[in-house]
């Protein structure tokens, strides 16, 4: 689901801020530096010297005060902008899973379930209730980041061990990941990170790739040494994303426009807190187009 606009009323309450503050601080400050260009240019008197100075210098204040209330309200703009498609988007994954829940609750408590459809509804439950616990537990690690309480206990840790606890986890969600992800790794690679950190940072990635991807083809995971860095890919055969997107993907809520986003479940959290994991251990992430088609997934963390 792509985030909903404005409601037409937050719209005009932030194009009426703006322009008040472009009639209070824009006309004011360019009449006032009229005069104090008028009053040096004349300069037949000291007083009118010194008045000029004093109406550039109030002038110069005024515009500096105005553009900063300006920028503090477009940065309330874009916190209301969050908020809201926070809660579109959450609000949406949450109601999917439980009109099923509630559906399958109903259908088992009125018995009209014989013994094979009974186990059939019960493995949807269980499906559908991993899918709340995974958007919840997201939700609250989003949080976490974003207040500062996650703690991170950096050490040299090994990258094929926390691959396949990356891949188990995959797979202990449902997920098909023997056949479609291929691995190819230099062998001692060894990065200073944070064991869950990193797997989780790897589960995100992989899970889109496979989410995204394309249904039935492969996705390719790739480790290998850069200088003091140690460098891990993740790539798919996907449509790519479009140069315009490839920054604003690793904002909070920010889901792509496209029909395969939109069919697809997801609250737009992944890639935030995927960016905000590595950071945290003193790396960097990126995306860039794949050869031959599809996207790249780069995530540099320093070499142990």
């Amino acid at each position: 689901m792509s985030p909903r606009p404005f409601s037409p009323s937050q719209l005009v309450e932030f194009r009426a801020v703006h322009i008040l503050l472009f009639a209070a601080v824009a006309v004011p400050g360019l009449a006032l530096t009229a005069t104090g260009i008028v009053s040096l240019a004349l300069h037949r008197f000291t007083s009118d010297v010194v008045l000029g100075i004093l109406t550039l210098a109030f002038a110069m204040w005024v515009i500096v005060g105005g553009f900063a209330v300006w920028l503090l309200v477009r940065r309330g703009e874009h916190k209301t902008r969050l908020q809201h498609d926070f809660v579109s988007n959450v609000s949406h994954e949450l109601r999917t899973p439980l009109t099923g829940i509630r559906v399958l609750v109903e259908t088992l408590r009125l018995g009209r379930a014989d013994a094979a459809e009974a186990k059939r509804c019960l493995d949807l439950l269980d499906a559908q209730t991993s899918r709340l616990v995974e958007l919840v537990e997201g939700v609250l690690e989003f949080g976490r980041l974003q207040s500062g309480l996650r703690r991170f206990e950096l050490g040299p840790e090994p990258l094929e061990p926390i691959i396949e606890t990356a891949m188990q986890g995959l797979a202990a969600g449902s997920v098909q990941v023997g056949s479609l992800v291929r691995c190819s790794l230099e062998a001692g690679l060894r990065a200073r990170a944070e064991r869950r950190a990193l797997t989780q940072v790897l589960v995100n990635l992989l899970s889109n790739a496979l989410k995204y991807g394309g249904d039935g083809k492969p996705v390719w995971l790739r480790a290998w040494r850069e200088g003091q860095k140690v460098a891990i890919a993740v790539e798919d055969e996907g449509p790519g994303v479009p140069l315009a997107l490839r920054r604003k993907i690793f904002q909070p809520f920010f889901r792509g426009e496209d029909e395969r986003t939109r069919e697809k479940p997801g609250s737009g959290l992944g890639l935030a807190i995927a960016r905000r994991l590595v950071e945290a251990q003193s790396g960097s992430i990126r995306v860039e187009p794949r050869t031959g088609g599809g996207s790249r997934f780069v995530v540099t963390l320093e070499a142990a």
